[in-house]
């Protein structure tokens, strides 16, 4: 085995001569620091004695020689105080006979030598031997760690990056070498004066190459106008913008739409199906036609649209035909796009602008809605841009089920549109929106104790917290939104109060699901009066926490009186399904 360390003086010798005498010295002698030349020139004084007293017809050539040996040695030792702070042996290579493990330290014996520091910089590398084949690896394992202050050792080269820092233990790591050679780079502090020793072996296992995932990094989040309750540059959805060109509104909606994506940071799909896409920060837009013709058009794959081409796209559009378009294509061709994709957690939003109702429908059967998209099914929040529809061609967006409802937006045509939409569905959902409890509000009260109050709490609304029927698993397509924001007001009904005690509590359980964004998007629930939310707070900091994650076992939490408040809280980007909560009184000693 070979020994590789920063060298002090005392340890590993530099010549045979020096290794001669240092191998005489007395071990109490080498472990001084700085001692190796007084045990030199002892055992050479020593020596000349002895020849002296014993030999003295042969003194006089013995001394000579030793004489020799002894400058040798000095000058070696000399070398090896000038040299001692240098990395040494830094490049070291497996050989399977001589050699099987390769080791790297650093001791230190008091830090400093002859007015010297040791090396604070090391770049160590370890190779296979010549002969290693394909599935030949390295391993790393951490002997000694006595790294100071901010001393540090990162390896290079393995499948998975290891840092050592002080306050790593030693360990045999996992990870694999994905190629012949790896890298130890040490650092430290001049004062730190730390130890370590490693270890780095021939196994076999070798992992394919890491790849370099290279990502579109979003923009710089310049201010924005302060009209805007987020910055609209951290929007990032998959918007489907589909416009009715038949409609006499035609540049009205062009007009709307260039001011909105304006606004956006793009982050467009490569059109290269090899390329791994980039599911977080920045919107992809994908533009579509829809007429009263027999035609349709899509002007680029899914989500691979930039700014200049989606620009450039509407600006081209023109009216063609008249009456009412046609709906089918948007089912049998568009909405496979939503599909087209291995982002499945970024927001869908479909944006239909238009004036009428679809040529399929059927004025004289306004209450159903035929043809009908199951547009939450796939994920996708479907809003309606109109401008003068009037109501029977309204009928039709109405008369869809819950949960699958229309957005509306009505058009001014004035300058205010763009920051209304804006706040009301994209940097903003509290507005009325399809992942709201209700139509109207962003805030609803709900009343424990009251008849029907046992129905769950679910936000969105259409989470149920099931598994999915077809592949048996937790998870849905069915997501709530981004940049929402949902509260639940629980309020105590006086079916809970005891006339002979009314201020006596009434403790309820609450057993949760949730599958939320990790660390990003929200659950609080708080225990207290919702009407004072500093009293809520104060009681929530030492009682529950937030909620964040996944949790699909029932997790049962107890709330001391039957009044507090949920409040749902997500961010701009990655939609997962959401929290559902039921509320039952507390029986017993404990919630079940």
């Amino acid at each position: 085995m070979l020994l590789i360390e920063e060298r002090k003086a005392g340890y590993a010798p530099l010549s045979s001569s020096f290794s001669f005498l240092t191998a005489m010295c007395p071990r109490k002698c080498l472990v001084m620091e700085g001692s190796t030349t007084y045990c030199l020139l002892a055992t050479v004084i020593s020596l000349f004695a002895s020849i002296h007293f014993f030999y003295p017809r042969r003194s006089k050539i013995i001394k000579m020689g030793l004489l020799h040996l002894l400058i040798a040695a000095l000058a070696a030792s000399a070398a090896m105080a000038e040299d001692k702070c240098a990395c040494v042996n830094e490049k070291q290579t497996i050989d399977p006979i001589s050699n099987p493990m390769m080791f790297f330290q650093q001791p230190t014996i008091g830090g400093v030598m002859n007015g010297k520091t040791c090396s604070m910089t090391c770049n160590f590398k370890a190779s296979l031997d010549a002969g290693a084949d394909s599935n030949a690896t390295l391993q790393v394992q951490l002997l000694t760690n006595k790294l100071q202050g901010k001393g540090k050792i990162i390896v290079g080269g393995m499948n998975d990056t290891i840092t050592i820092t002080p306050t790593t233990s030693p360990v045999l790591f996992n990870a694999r070498s994905y190629d012949v050679d790896i890298t130890l780079d040490f650092t430290e502090d001049a004062a730190d004066l730390g130890e370590f020793m490693i270890v780095v072996s021939k196994t076999t296992g070798r992992p394919p190459p890491n790849v370099v995932k290279t990502t579109t990094a979003a923009p710089p989040t310049a201010p924005y106008d302060p009209k805007f309750t987020h910055n609209p540059k951290l929007v990032a959805n998959d918007i489907m913008i589909a416009f009715d060109v038949s409609s006499p509104n035609v540049e009205m909606y062009k007009t709307f739409a260039q001011d909105l994506i304006r606004e956006l940071s793009f982050n467009p799909k490569s059109a290269d199906a090899t390329d791994t896409e980039d599911c977080g920060a920045g919107s992809r837009v994908t533009v579509v036609d829809l007429s009263s013709l027999e035609w349709n058009i899509q002007y680029a794959p899914s989500w691979t649209t930039s700014y200049t081409q989606a620009d450039g796209n509407i600006a081209s559009i023109v009216q063609v035909g008249s009456g009412r378009f046609n709906f089918n294509p948007i089912e049998d061709i568009y909405m496979s796009g939503f599909e087209d994709t291995s982002c499945e957690n970024r927001g869908r939003i479909f944006m239909l602008l238009t004036s009428t109702s679809p040529s399929e429908f059927n004025y004289d059967d306004p209450a159903v809605a035929d043809p009908e998209i199951r547009f939450l099914d796939k994920g996708v929040h479907q809003i309606l841009v109109r401008y003068n529809m009037n109501s029977t061609d309204k009928q039709y967006y109405d008369a869809y089920d819950k949960p699958n409802i229309w957005n509306y937006f009505d058009l001014s045509g004035g300058s205010a549109d763009i920051e209304k939409f804006f706040n009301s569905y994209l940097v903003d959902s509290r507005e009325p929106m399809t992942c709201q409890l209700t139509s109207t509000s962003s805030k609803i009260d709900f009343t424990i104790g009251k008849a029907g109050s046992s129905v769950p709490i679910s936000i969105p609304p259409y989470y149920d917290a099931k598994k999915t029927s077809t592949s048996g698993k937790w998870g849905t397509k069915k997501h709530y939104c981004n940049f929402q924001e949902t509260t639940v007001r629980l309020l105590k009904d006086k079916s809970l109060v005891k006339s002979n005690e009314p201020n006596a509590k009434a403790p309820v359980c609450l057993t949760v699901f949730y599958d939320l964004e990790t660390g990003k998007d929200f659950v609080s629930i708080f225990s207290g009066n919702p009407d004072i939310p500093d009293n809520q707070v104060e009681i929530v900091r030492q009682a529950l926490q937030l909620l964040t994650g996944r949790d699909v076992s029932g997790t049962v939490f107890e709330l001391e009186d039957a009044v507090g408040s949920i409040v749902f809280s997500s961010d701009e980007k990655n939609v997962y399904d959401g929290f559902y909560v039921t509320i039952t009184p507390k029986v017993g000693d404990e919630c079940a």
